[in-house]
């Protein structure tokens, strides 16, 4: 793994269903609430010369026979 800087690895992900939607639904704009009151979150996001730790929110929009919409969105968690 040493100086494999063009990969990465996932050490923990969670996954959820978090709702079923009608595909006329994506003519609009939606808003879903969610909260990571359950997830545990035990190191602060780090960039490094040789690591880089950082979460992740994915969102995975299944449009069935039409492929999915994947997209990611960074966050960072600073310990108090």
């Amino acid at each position: 793994m040493y100086f494999n800087r063009g990969n990465f690895y996932d050490f923990a992900s969670l996954g959820s269903t978090m709702i079923n939607y009608v595909n006329w639904m994506f003519l609009e704009k939606y808003t879903y609430p969610f909260e990571f009151s359950t997830v545990e979150m035990p190191y602060e996001t780090y960039n490094g010369v040789n690591v880089r730790l950082r979460y992740v929110l994915k969102v995975t929009v299944t449009l069935g026979y039409a492929g999915s919409i994947i997209e990611y969105q960074d966050f960072v968690v600073i310990l108090k």
